[in-house]
C-alpha cells in the first residue's frame, strides 16, 4: 500500500518536473528571440559591450596571471 503511494507521488513529481521543463525551455527561447533581436538592432552597442567584456575578462585573466607569478617570486625572496 505505501509502496503504491510512494511510485503514485513519484510520478506526480515526474509530471511536474516535465511541465517546468517545458515552460523553461519556452521562457529560454523567448529570451534567445529577444537577444537576437536587440542583436540585429543595436549592432554597434552590441559591439561595445562585447569589447568591454572582453577587456574586463583580459584584464582579470592578466590580473591572476601576474598575481601568480609576483606571488612565486616573493616565495624565493624568503
Amino acid at each position: 500500500m505505501e509502496q503504491k503511494n510512494l511510485e503514485e507521488k513519484l510520478e506526480k513529481a515526474r509530471m511536474l518536473a516535465g511541465e517546468e521543463a517545458q515552460k523553461i525551455k519556452k521562457e529560454l527561447r523567448e529570451a534567445i528571440k529577444k537577444a537576437q533581436s536587440f542583436l540585429k538592432k543595436n549592432p554597434e552597442k552590441t559591439a561595445l559591450i562585447s569589447a568591454g567584456i572582453g577587456a574586463t575578462v583580459g584584464a582579470f585573466l592578466a590580473g591572476l596571471v601576474s598575481g601568480k607569478k609576483n606571488s612565486k617570486a616573493k616565495k624565493r625572496k624568503k
